[in-house]
């Protein structure tokens, strides 16, 4: 009965006030565990699965310019790093370019890297020239061209002079030295901006982009794209044709109305549903549905303070792609920013939301979220958020929302941070910070990737409050690579990924 009457409570209030509850929930949201974390990483990531280097068949990288190494940490690698060239790993997009069923890889100073059989690395020199002003904060790959090698959409500067972006699609070739970027011409204008792209159920290439024009016209186009032309030579040209818009002109003194760089397209490609989400200028958002392509504006679609983006993988248990917005949580009597995450497609409404994470990451400044997969083994996709001027990482696991409840969170109320130092390194010691919400008899066992248990590091008592358990690990001969430390109260556990190295 108390169920009945929480849950006709709560949708009541949803119906009632959808953005005071999309700002401040009314009820208490399970929190994401944060698994691992670590700065100085630089200010992208990417996930690259099936990525293998003796053994590691997913992959993160993350863009650090200073540095030599491209990590591929998870899962069950022990290897930790691969590395790209002298300049670092960059942003990099995964493709098929060259048909033969084995990825290959673009990053974003525009170089080529060929994969030359599967589970093994990729080819460490280029094997094209980089592609000029290559400017890959979006990228969507796919056989857009139906030629059976993926492509890639992208932006590149369209000259060293001009801020502006050109939308472009790179197109693979069974040669993937001979790949050509062909530009993508609007039909009645040339300067779209990308938003989105994707493949239709019918295998049709179709493009999202923002026009805000001289003629003072501000609005979405969702266009078809047609690509003529031959692989060898000859001309290719890439156009795409208006099938649907939204938007209006505004008047002389009239100031846009929506915020490009805070739109989503959100896609699932499992179900092939797509929703554009957009931040209007004067607070909360525009959703659309985009269904047999024309866009059907959501009454009761999803409602947003802040940021928002579409995930490419399910991080809460079901088979279908989720959304993450950024907005006001409320955590006992205390109100803070942070991250939710939407089960499914926002335009079914978006509310109540499945779980938050906190997303605090040095000063805020380059914030992206994505999916990675399941990094840490336990059958639920992973979120990685990277931010801040120092490029600091943070992954959370994902959450089964099936097996906890909205109003309570069932993890022990535990903090683990990073160890201290982070990674540890051949000395095999540093300091485990916990935060301890709660006084009571606490383990803290040691496991490796596959899951099995090392060794008991506590068993003991401990103190409410801030503490810090000394790890002395060398005794165990342990190799360099990823470990999981997991604390238990007895009836529940919280655990956090610890990377161990042989640097001094």
């Amino acid at each position: 009965m108390k169920k009945l009457i929480l849950l006709l409570a709560l949708v009541l209030l949803i119906v009632v006030a959808p953005v005071v509850h999309a700002q401040k929930p009314v009820v208490e949201l399970p929190e994401l565990q944060e698994w691992y974390s670590v700065s100085g990483v630089g200010s992208g990531v990417s996930y690259l699965p099936g990525f293998s280097s003796d053994g590691g068949m997913n992959a993160i990288a993350v863009a650090a310019p200073n540095s030599p190494t491209w990590y591929n940490r998870f899962p069950y690698d022990t290897v930790n790093q691969f590395s790209w060239s002298n300049e670092g790993a960059y942003v990099i997009a995964q493709a098929d370019l060259n048909g033969d069923g084995i990825m290959d890889y673009v990053d974003s100073r525009g170089f080529v890297y060929k994969g030359i059989a599967k589970n093994q690395e990729p080819e460490k020199i280029p094997t094209a020239q980089p592609i000029e002003h290559l400017n890959m904060h979006l990228t969507v790959v796919g056989d857009f061209n139906q030629d059976g090698y993926d492509d890639i959409i992208t932006k590149i500067k369209y000259n060293s002079l001009d801020s502006s972006d050109l939308c472009v699609i790179v197109l693979g070739n069974k040669d993937i030295t001979k790949m050509r970027v062909v530009p993508l011409l609007a039909k009645y204008f040339r300067w779209d901006v990308l938003v989105g792209a994707y493949i239709n159920s019918d295998n049709q290439a179709r493009v999202i982009t923002y026009r805000h024009d001289n003629t003072r016209w501000e609005g979405f186009l969702l266009q078809s794209l047609d690509i003529i032309g031959g692989q060898t030579g000859g001309e290719i040209t890439a156009t795409l044709t208006p099938l649907d818009s939204f938007g209006e002109y505004l008047l002389p003194d009239q100031k846009p109305k929506y915020d490009e760089i805070y739109t989503s397209l959100y896609h699932s490609g499992k179900y092939k549903e797509n929703t554009l989400v957009i931040k209007r200028i004067t607070g909360g958002t525009a959703t659309y549905r985009i269904e047999n392509d024309k866009y059907k504006f959501i009454e009761n679609g999803y409602l947003a303070p802040d940021s928002f983006s579409g995930l490419t993988a399910s991080v809460d248990g079901d088979d279908k792609e989720d959304f993450v917005g950024r907005g006001a949580y409320t955590r006992g009597s205390i109100t803070r920013q942070g991250y939710f995450v939407i089960s499914g497609n926002p335009a079914d409404g978006g509310f109540p939301p499945r779980a938050f994470f906190a997303g605090e990451c040095g000063n805020g400044l380059g914030e992206k979220v994505i999916a990675i997969g399941d990094v840490t083994g336990d059958r639920i996709g992973d979120i990685a958020f990277i931010g801040g001027q120092d490029g600091c990482l943070r992954i959370y696991k994902g959450l089964d929302w099936q097996s906890v409840s909205v109003v309570e969170d069932k993890t022990i109320n535990v903090g683990i941070q990073a160890t201290e130092p982070n990674p540890m390194g051949i000395s095999r010691t540093a300091l485990l910070p916990l935060t301890i919400a709660q006084s009571g008899h606490y383990t803290l066992t040691l496991y490796n990737v596959t899951g099995t248990s090392i060794v008991e590091l506590f068993n003991g008592e401990l103190p409410a409050g801030e503490q810090r358990l000394t790890l002395m690990l060398k005794q165990y001969n342990l190799s360099p690579g990823f470990y999981t430390v997991r604390i238990s109260d007895g009836k529940n556990s919280r655990e956090r990924g610890i990377l161990i190295t042989n640097q001094p």
